[in-house]
């Protein structure tokens, strides 16, 4: 996918498709995984940085963290440019 155009084109057209895709051998970092992420589009940075990791870090304490029901709710409500 990074060096190949018709691996990148079946990649965006599952995208497309099913609004994901898997891709195999990409090495299990964050370095990776922003890397592939940079070649099919633009990374918007917040105030959290350009990338980040979700983990199960019960210290931040946010209901996100957790398997509690989320009620609706809205992110990002004084962003500029929010995500989506």
């Amino acid at each position: 996918v990074m060096q190949n155009k018709e691996d990148l084109a079946i990649w965006l057209k599952n995208i497309d498709e099913f609004g994901f895709c898997f891709i195999d051998n990409v090495p299990p970092t964050i370095k990776e995984t922003e890397e592939l992420a940079k070649r099919i589009c633009f990374i918007r940075e917040s105030h959290y940085g350009k990338f980040w990791d979700f983990t199960a870090n019960m210290e931040h304490g946010d209901t996100a963290y957790t398997t509690l029901a989320l009620k609706a709710h809205t992110d990002n409500t004084y962003f500029t440019d929010p995500s989506g």
